[in-house]
């Protein structure tokens, strides 16, 4: 859905392309509520599991019935808190009907994919991992882009469209995950299916939290904007913010990638955090490569494409992109925590400081302009970095990753993102209407 923004941007009007950009906004937040860390919690129990295929089905089994449970019942509360608070959250942006039906839709299907996805991850084929988003993407885009081209129906012929596309892949995540993914031995009716529940849910209900720091503090800034700018503005900004989140993909898809192997080493392997921390290099200097590249030319590429009357969306882009290049050391830093299961001092932590930034940046946008809420995304994820490293450091240490290397190359980033001469002021670009 990010990745299509731009392509968008390109057939619907100024203001129902920031209606669109809102409503991929609210889907992301709310898709991760509808997970409620289940799909974490398969990742990280799956290993202990995987060698018996017996005890493994009946894992799987009664993962399945898990997130229909848990899909029902997160889709009633939100569906019933979701209408009368819909006005005040969106600002009028948004009307409830039809976009918050086609939201819980969407995340309902999703979820369930999303399991599917990391236990792909989990058995490292990296094929049916890639051909299950690849063709969910294309869904997306063949329905969204139909419908709107056919119909005129703007941002919800758009909407419609990744409905449509989460649909096709629901069905064939659900015929891969019965017929491929689980093992074809009888199930092991010693594993009681309360206790894998149990099991699941306390780890994976606080990572939530946890996941919400990242996506709030991401996702917050069009329903911030709104309040004070008009929907062709956030519209374009969102269109800066894609440059960001390609970024943001990279580093959370090497996270992804990158964690069932951690796993595996801290198992079985002494030698584990010397591995950690060797990995950890490696990923950091390819990531500030990428980096470099992405801030080097993402103003120019985008003023090329969009044109001057979009330039905000050619300044807010270099400095999100780096802000989720340090995303990326937050990443790496805080992996000891989720092998070890000490995961509720960094949710605790990560959800405060998403939420004070959050409320900072409501203020600072009317007093010092829109780059403020670019800004204020590196603020947060800094803090989120350094701070996640110090309670590494006391609740599963040791701190392997490479710090000093980590923080120059940062520094060097964001010289290079001040270097642009729109970039000086904060508030450079106003607030525009």
């Amino acid at each position: 859905a990010y990745l299509l923004l731009p392509i968008f941007a390109l057939i619907l009007s100024p203001d129902e392309y920031g209606r669109y950009a809102l409503f991929v906004s609210a889907m992301a937040i709310i898709n991760l509520i509808f997970d409620m860390g289940l799909s974490k919690a398969a990742s990280r129990n799956y290993v202990d599991y995987e060698e018996d295929p017996r005890r493994l089905r009946r894992f799987l089994e009664h993962l399945a019935i898990q997130r229909a449970g848990l899909t029902l019942a997160v889709g009633a509360i939100l569906g019933l808190l979701a209408i009368p608070l819909w006005n005040f959250v969106t600002a009028g942006g948004l009307t409830w009907w039809p976009y918050l039906p086609l939201l819980l839709t969407i995340a309902a299907m999703d979820s369930f994919l999303l399991i599917v996805v990391l236990i792909h991850r989990m058995r490292n084929d990296a094929l049916g991992f890639i051909l299950l988003k690849l063709g969910q993407a294309c869904a997306q885009f063949a329905f969204g882009i139909g419908i709107v081209t056919l119909t005129g129906w703007g941002a919800q012929g758009a909407a419609l469209g990744i409905a449509l596309g989460s649909a096709v892949s629901f069905l064939a995540a659900t015929v891969v995950y019965y017929l491929r993914l689980i093992p074809k031995e009888e199930s092991d009716r010693s594993l009681h299916g309360w206790g894998m529940f149990r099991a699941n849910f306390s780890y994976g209900a606080p990572l939530l939290f946890y996941d919400l720091a990242f996506w709030l503090r991401t996702q917050a800034d069009p329903f911030i904007l709104i309040r004070f700018v008009g929907l062709a503005t956030v519209g374009v900004y969102q269109l800066g913010y894609v440059s960001g989140m390609v970024m943001g993909l990279l580093v959370v898809s090497i996270d992804l990638a990158y964690a069932p192997l951690y796993y595996r080493w801290k198992r079985s392997l002494a030698e584990a955090d010397m591995l950690h921390r060797l990995s950890s290099t490696l990923l950091t200097l390819l990531t500030a490569s990428f980096a470099v590249v992405g801030v080097m030319l993402a103003r120019p590429v985008l003023l090329a494409v969009l044109g001057p009357e979009r330039a905000l969306a050619a300044d807010v882009a270099p400095l999100l992109i780096v802000s989720h290049f340090i995303y990326g050391h937050y990443l790496a830093g805080t992996r000891s925590l989720f092998y070890a299961r000490r995961v509720r001092p960094i949710t605790l932590f990560s959800i405060t400081v998403s939420l004070s930034c959050i409320a900072i940046t409501f203020f600072a946008v009317p007093r010092f302009g829109v780059m403020a809420a670019a800004w204020m995304n590196a603020t947060t994820f800094s803090i989120l970095w350094i701070g996640g490293c110090v309670i590494t450091r006391f609740y599963a240490p040791p701190v392997v990753v490479p710090l000093k290397l980590q923080i120059g190359l940062t520094l060097g980033l964001l010289g290079l993102v001040v270097a642009e001469p729109s970039m000086l002021g904060v508030g450079a670009m106003g607030i525009v209407e």
